[in-house]
Order: structure tokens, then C-alpha cells, then sequence
């Protein structure tokens, strides 16, 4: 019975993953490889974080490009888009921590927060993307790395960010 308790335990203390991205449709020319992805290897990741205020500023610019309105060609400028839609400061702090606790270094931050742009290791990529990448091949473009079943990350972190990408060229 105590066993049972800790296993339950257990299972509801993993965690709980959430999809970001459908599987990738492979397109036309392209075939599955049999050569194995380097695990080690480095790639670029983009982290597309969910922006504050989008129903605002949606508003804003019908009021900006409304011929009859008030506001009209009476745009915002880039800091004050950057204020408006940039994530909250706390979110934006959980997707640092969950990069780093996969060993994931960020590189850059957008000015307005909506992108984290980080270096990680295919192996640490698909930690965080709970999948596997695949060899791809083309005639005449090359190779490709692709996570082919999808993306699917902790949900508190699904729960903030909208994309999840990356330079995965051979």
C-alpha cells in the first residue's frame, strides 16, 4: 500500500507536457536519412514568448489606420509598442530557468522580450521538446535535422510562450 502511495505520488508530481507545435510535415523531395544526428552537436533555438496586451493592441491599430478616426496615422513608436507588448517580467524569468535547467545558454533577448534566442545542445533540445530529430535528405539542398513528433514542453511553459524554433541545418 505504502508503494502504491509513493507511485502515486511520483506520477503526479511529474511534469505535466503540453504541445506547441504539430508534427512537421516533411515536404516534397525530402527523405528520411539513416545517418544519426550528433547529439552534441550545438543549434540555435528561438523561444517566441507570448505578448501582454494583444487584444489592446489590436484595438490600436484599427484606431491608427482608420481613415475617420481621431487616432489616425498616429502610430506608437517602437519603445512604446515594446512597453505595451512586452511578456511579464516573471514569465520571461521561467522560460530563463527552464533553458538553464536544460543546460541551455540564452544568447540574446529581444528589446521587447517577445524572443529568447538560445544556444543548446541537440541532446538538450530534445530534452526540452520531449522528441527525437531525424535526418532528412534533398538532392540538391543538403541535409536537415527535424524534431518530426512535434513539440511538446512542461505546461507552465506552453502556458507562456508561443513558439518554439530553430537552426537545425547540417
Amino acid at each position: 500500500m505504502r508503494c502504491l502511495l509513493v507511485v502515486a505520488l511520483a506520477l503526479s508530481a511529474a511534469a505535466q507536457v503540453s504541445q506547441v507545435h504539430k508534427p512537421a510535415v516533411i515536404p516534397r523531395g525530402w527523405t528520411a536519412s539513416a545517418g544519426s544526428v550528433p547529439k552534441d552537436e550545438p543549434v540555435k533555438v528561438t523561444i517566441g514568448m507570448t505578448r501582454s496586451n494583444r487584444d489592446h493592441m489590436a484595438k490600436l491599430l484599427h484606431k491608427v489606420s482608420d481613415p475617420q478616426g481621431k487616432a489616425y496615422l498616429q502610430y506608437p513608436s517602437y519603445e512604446e509598442i515594446g512597453d505595451m507588448v512586452r511578456p511579464k517580467a516573471e514569465n520571461m524569468q521561467m522560460v530563463r530557468e527552464w533553458l538553464a535547467k536544460h543546460g541551455a545558454t540564452v544568447e540574446k533577448v529581444h528589446p521587447h522580450g517577445d524572443y529568447i534566442h538560445a544556444i543548446a545542445t541537440i541532446r538538450q533540445v530534445e530534452a526540452m521538446a520531449n522528441g527525437e530529430f531525424k535526418v532528412y535528405e534533398h538532392a540538391t539542398q543538403g541535409k536537415i535535422y527535424r524534431l518530426t513528433s512535434g513539440v511538446f514542453v512542461d505546461s507552465h511553459i506552453a502556458a507562456v510562450i508561443d513558439t518554439f524554433s530553430g537552426s537545425f541545418l547540417v
